[in-house]
């Protein structure tokens, strides 16, 4: 069986594209993680990473589209 994954092997265009992209999504990241890890309340951590994950999905998709 293959999977999706090696049907579809990315370009080295995609994965500079992909890299410099991740480094900013990474940098956006850091910041909201390393103020919600001090408060250390198990509520905030469980709705803030949920939450930042629906926001870092519209980012991709941003992303992608304003540099495509």
């Amino acid at each position: 069986m293959i999977s999706l994954n090696a049907q579809v092997p990315p370009t080295t265009d995609q994965v500079s594209k992909f890299h410099s992209w991740e480094k900013e999504i990474e940098s956006h990241r850091v910041e909201p993680q390393s103020t919600v890890q001090p408060e250390g309340t198990g509520e905030e951590i469980d709705s803030s990473p949920a939450d930042g994950a629906g926001l870092e999905e519209s980012d991709y998709e941003t992303c992608s589209n304003g540099s495509s």
